[in-house]
């Protein structure tokens, strides 16, 4: 909590209410992420106690996606508002 409190009000000092409410969409989007991740670990677990692997699958790819899809937007609306800059990429490619 220290952590948040101070990414959120010092970082924020002399930038104003705007950055301040950016900055707190961007912590609830790590919150709403860690959710996604959290859930979509549960339900992966089902795949060693179901006989359906496909439904869990679909199901933990659903749950996460809906929890990340809505952690995405709302993290891009705090970074905009917030005027943050990126500082580290991820990307993924899969091949079948």
């Amino acid at each position: 909590m220290f952590t948040i409190g101070r990414y959120l009000w010092r970082g924020a000092r002399k930038r104003g209410i705007r950055d301040r409410f950016g900055r707190l969409l961007i912590i609830g989007a790590y919150v709403l992420l860690g959710f996604g991740l959290d859930t979509g670990v549960h339900n992966a677990v089902g795949l060693w106690t179901s006989g359906s692997a496909e439904s869990v699958l679909v199901r933990t790819l659903v749950t996460f996606l809906l929890w990340g899809v809505a952690a995405s937007i709302i993290g891009t609306i705090g970074i905009k508002l917030a005027d943050e800059k990126i500082l580290a990429k991820a990307s993924m490619k899969a091949e079948f």
